[in-house]
């Protein structure tokens, strides 16, 4: 099937109203094989970028309710089977159990995810 799978974890100490951001990125001079590009069309137009997941990690306590957030929960299917030339439509179920806003779009940069 020519997939490729792999898992991190990193244990990282942190203190009472710690707020912090971490990241992963495919390095600019990667060529690996198992990382495919993605591309997105619109209006005539494609635009080609390598993939780039960063999550910030917040346990202040929150001014509305006295508890340290809970983060948002994203439910995708793994793998994702796309299709060469196919356009497909990838559904990202969310939920924060905070209440919060939880919103899924496309970046704007490269410094943002």
């Amino acid at each position: 099937l020519n997939l490729a799978f792999s898992q991190r974890s990193d244990i990282v100490s942190l203190a009472a109203n710690d707020y912090f951001t971490v990241s992963h990125s495919i390095p600019n001079t990667s060529t690996a094989g198992f990382y495919r590009p993605l591309t997105l069309s619109t209006g005539g137009t494609s635009t080609t970028s390598r993939w780039n997941i960063t999550a910030s990690i917040d346990v202040r306590v929150r001014p509305d309710n006295g508890l340290i957030n809970t983060p948002p929960l994203a439910n995708v299917m793994s793998p994702q089977g796309i299709p060469l030339n196919i356009p497909t439509q990838i559904v990202i179920s969310t939920f924060d159990i905070d209440g919060d806003n939880v919103r899924c779009r496309w970046s704007n940069s490269s410094l943002e995810c």
